[in-house]
């Protein structure tokens, strides 16, 4: 399949942008195309971002402008964990004018990176099913788990002179999230630190999501043959399958956090 996402960087659209968030989206709908024809590689991500940059550097207008939801290309930048984006961005004066200006629903660049919606959606709604919130993550996930990229991203904004109060943050993840695990919003209403434990929070529901379908497919392969005489073997063999489908989980989400 690696040649379909080849395809997908050969072809894709080479209009000019009205602004960098054009440019941030288009890097975007490009990220997941990769993502569903192939998962994607260090050297594709590479090139992907390689091309926004030049596109930001030679295509792009207005560095500020904010979009419908009232962000500008450094919030959409943060909140979508594109880190080449936010540091190209922070290099410009006119950038660093707005740090702290907030969204439509009050939040900041800073904040927004805090957030890593990218990686915690299935904190905020540990039991979605809609392949609105969960396809998307999973897609993105290989790209995310190699860049881990909201930790520095919080830090560039630091060190730039971001505002880091997080008050209005924790009110407004505990106000959007109320199935969230209480103890997870135990943990945000209280002082704990907001993006590590939203990272926490999602792995858990992650895992547990990718055990849970191991032993489902077991209960299922068990339901299937428990009146053959070849029963005991071929149940045998599925019970050392889910095992190693449970490893495996470990073993895929091992980078979920940062260092």
């Amino acid at each position: 399949m690696r040649w379909l996402a080849a395809a997908a960087l050969a072809i894709w659209g080479q209009g000019a942008f009205a602004d960098a968030a054009d440019v941030l989206r288009d890097f975007a709908e490009r990220l997941y195309s990769v993502g569903e024809a192939d998962a994607g590689t260090s050297e594709i991500w590479v090139r992907l971002e390689a091309d926004a940059l030049h596109r930001l550097s030679d295509e792009a207008g207005s560095l500020t402008v904010t979009d419908d939801n009232g962000r500008t290309p450094l919030m959409i930048a943060a909140a979508n964990g594109y880190g080449f984006a936010v540091n190209w961005l922070l290099r410009r004066a006119e950038v660093r004018r707005t740090l702290d200006l907030r969204d439509a629903e009050g939040l900041s660049a800073y904040d927004l990176s805090q957030l890593a919606l990218r990686k915690t959606a299935l904190a905020c709604r540990p039991r979605a099913e809609s392949s609105a919130v969960v396809t998307p993550m999973l897609v993105g996930l290989p790209y995310y788990l190699d860049r881990k990229p909201y930790p520095a991203i919080s830090v560039a904004l630091l060190e730039a002179g971001a505002e880091r109060a997080d008050t209005d943050l924790r009110a407004y993840w505990l106000n959007a999230c109320p199935t969230a695990s209480p103890e997870l919003r135990e943990r945000i209403a209280g002082d704990a630190p907001v993006q590590r434990s939203l990272l926490e929070g999602a792995l858990g529901v992650l895992a547990a999501k990718c055990t849970e379908e191991a032993r489902l497919r077991h209960r299922s392969i068990e339901r299937m043959f428990a009146n053959r005489r070849d029963a005991a073997g071929v149940i045998a063999q599925s019970r050392a399958q889910m095992e190693d489908r449970i490893a495996a989980c470990a073993d895929e989400l091992a980078g979920f956090l940062p260092d």
